[in-house]
């Protein structure tokens, strides 16, 4: 089925009343008998007139093109999209300007999302649609901009300092009071103060969305497997991680918010700011958003993260952030200075990828533009007992600070590991395997990577952090091992894996921001006064004429053609006052047509209040009648005494 032949067969299936309203409005009174076909081809052929199509496209003001480039742009919009991408309109004004464009033939609706007419899309998307009408962008002011406080050289710091020191947090999620006086001390421009605490917050939701960390009765456990996985990825990819993280609400919805990050920051209009009220539409068309998007939420995140900086009167891009394309290189030089006195200097230049696996076996001095690390005995243990040797270590750190280490340090990296491994106590998960089921252990490398050390034959201790995969690992051998304790690891059912669409860098931004808006529109002021003198000449009078009056004041009579007796059927919509029983009526045919609201106002608290309300059910109680609705948008239930309702409007809020 084309889309015309889609749009065709929506509009008959409208409600009959609704349908011969609009054929009436555009044909003129309707001679019985009738064909439902005949008069859908009658009105197409009435649009596809030169002159109609001239003047109903004319009439398009700029906030209707407003509306319409966010249908337009998008490929289709739902009602949810198009209050966040309009939050300066209330719901009833944008519910009234949707349903006057349906009313119009200019967009339609199907399964709940609006899309451009197909009879007049090329004409819409030619003259009337740009980006525009909904971002206004200017000139990026000269400056510099603030560092990015969530990026890989504070990764390096937080593993080393979580490798360390998990008591944080309290079983509430509270920081504790010794866990902000560290912060503070170690991460002075990052987690210090008031700004900082929330800051780190921030930190500990995006560990937890990426899977990177646990917090089980206030104690931090890392999940190993998953910071080396992440390190793995290129710098771009983990970057658009950490900040999808940060603005998704749960792990489940990281790799959504990813995409949207990477789409926000592919199109964002290079050297230039787009002002503060801009900002929910240039969401709503360039990044893809969903019914639960949060557009102020959302800026007020970017900003947190510096991601987006103030620039005049509107938001830039931080010029800092570079996501480079993959594979080349931010830098040339050793990120690492390494000390006789076993003071460990870190750059900012320095990448997870490169020091994460030596990050576990430092101590945390200092984290700042050079962060300070120590390297103690303790520390160096504590990797060494995760499987990090003295020589790993050695060649870790030569490489990365480009020379030979001070003899010093070798030799104390060589004492610590010879004196620990003198006594040695085995804390994990022990594997034991029959003899017939060895083979499948030993002879393949699917589990070798978890396995710490074997103890005996056919008994396999374990690695800690990495139960998952081995889990994972083992049922894909086909083996589900029997658990002898009831401590044992659950197999975590939702992981960190980010699919591969989230990470899509490949697809070409659409570059839009150098289309001007070129369109001519007929003064909408002259038009209906001329219609209005036709209307006064008609002779057609009383109710008739109102209802005509309106009509050429909404748009939907825009050609002298249409102005007939006899093609309008006044409807009553509002009651008010004392006339309870036409209150009644209005809220038993909202009723009856599901697409039908009401507006209503009472008086609470001494108040006068005004809400719309989508109409449930109507009970009778004693001598009254009693509503119950959904109050919109937000759909809290609502119930009133009609007697106590002073007016009540009736609105249709979509034709379809």
């Amino acid at each position: 089925m084309t889309r015309d032949e889609e749009w065709r067969k929506i509009i008959l299936s409208i409600n009959d009343n609704t349908f011969f309203d609009l054929m009436r409005n555009y044909l003129g009174k309707i001679e019985t008998p009738f064909n439902k076909q005949d008069l859908m081809n009658r009105l197409v052929n009435f649009l596809s007139r030169a002159d109609i199509r001239e003047t109903l496209l004319a009439l398009i003001d700029d906030e209707e093109a407003r509306l319409l480039s966010a249908v337009g742009l998008t490929g289709g919009a739902t009602e949810s999209q198009l209050r966040s991408g309009f939050p300066g309109w209330t719901y009833l004004e944008l519910l009234t300007r949707i349903g006057n464009l349906e009313e119009r033939f200019l967009i339609y609706r199907r399964k709940g999302i609006y899309n451009l007419t197909p009879l007049f899309e090329e004409e819409l998307k030619r003259d009337y649609i740009s980006p525009s009408l909904l971002i206004e962008t200017g000139d990026a002011l000269p400056g510099f901009d603030p560092p990015l406080w969530f990026s890989d050289p504070l990764m390096i710091a937080l593993y080393s300092f979580f490798c360390s020191d998990s008591n944080l947090i309290k079983i509430d999620g509270t920081v504790k009071k010794r866990g902000a006086d560290k912060l503070e001390q170690l991460f002075p421009h990052v987690f210090g103060g008031e700004e900082g605490r929330e800051r780190f917050i921030l930190t500990l939701k995006i560990l937890k969305n990426l899977n990177l960390l646990n917090i089980t009765e206030g104690e931090i456990s890392l999940n190993h497997f998953e910071w080396k996985r992440l390190s793995e990825r290129t710098e771009r990819d983990r970057y658009s991680l950490y900040y999808g993280a940060a603005l998704a609400d749960s792990p489940a919805s990281s790799g959504s918010m990813t995409d949207f990050f990477i789409r926000f920051y592919k199109n964002f209009p290079p050297g230039r700011v787009i002002l503060n009220d801009s900002l929910a539409p240039f969401f709503l068309i360039f990044c893809s958003i969903g019914p639960a998007f949060h557009p102020e939420r959302v800026k007020k995140l970017l900003c947190d993260l510096n991601i987006l900086v103030s620039s005049g009167e509107g938001l830039k891009l931080n010029g800092v952030l570079r996501l480079g394309e993959k594979g080349v290189p931010r830098h040339n030089d050793h990120p690492l200075i390494v000390q006789p006195n076993f003071e460990i200097t870190v750059k900012q230049t320095a990448s997870l990828k490169e020091l994460l696996e030596t990050a576990g076996a430092l101590d945390l001095t200092q984290y700042d533009l050079y962060s300070r690390f120590s390297l103690s005995r303790k520390s160096f243990l504590r990797a060494f007992s995760c499987g990090l040797t003295p020589v790993q270590l050695i060649d870790d750190l030569e490489k990365l600070s480009g020379k030979e280490i001070p003899q010093n340090i070798s030799i104390s990296l060589d004492d610590w590991a010879r004196e620990h491994e003198k006594v040695v106590l085995y804390k994990g998960t022990v594997m034991k395997v029959a003899e017939d089921k060895r083979i499948f252990i030993e002879k393949t490398d699917v589990l070798t990577p978890f396995i710490q050390e074997v103890l005996a034959d056919g008994v396999y201790l374990m690695k800690n952090g990495f139960e998952r995969q081995w889990m994972d690992a083992l049922e894909n051998l086909s083996i589900t091992p029997r658990v002898i304790d009831s401590t044992h690891v659950k197999k975590e059912e939702n992981g960190s894996q980010i699919p591969v669409k989230h990470l899509n860098w490949k697809s070409s931004s659409r570059n839009l921001w150098k289309r001007e808006d070129e369109r001519t529109a007929c003064k909408e002021e002259d038009r209906t006064g001329e219609l209005l003198k036709i209307l006064d000449r008609s002779g057609i009078k009383g109710d008739e004429k109102k209802e005509l009056d309106a009509r050429i004041r909404r748009k939907l009579i825009f050609h002298p053609s249409q102005i007939n007796k006899g093609i309008v059927r006044p409807e009553i919509t509002e009651a008010r006052g004392m006339n309870y029983q036409g209150k009644v009526r209005l809220v038993e045919s909202a009723l009856q047509n599901s697409s039908d609201r009401l507006e209503l106002t009472y008086f609470s608290g001494g108040d006068s209040r005004t809400i719309l309300v989508q109409p449930l059910e109507l009970k009778k109680e004693e001598n009254d009648k009693i509503l119950e609705g959904r109050i919109l948008p937000d759909e809290e239930t609502i119930t009133l005494r009609v007697s106590k309702i002073s007016k009540i409007r009736k609105i249709r809020s979509s034709l379809f």
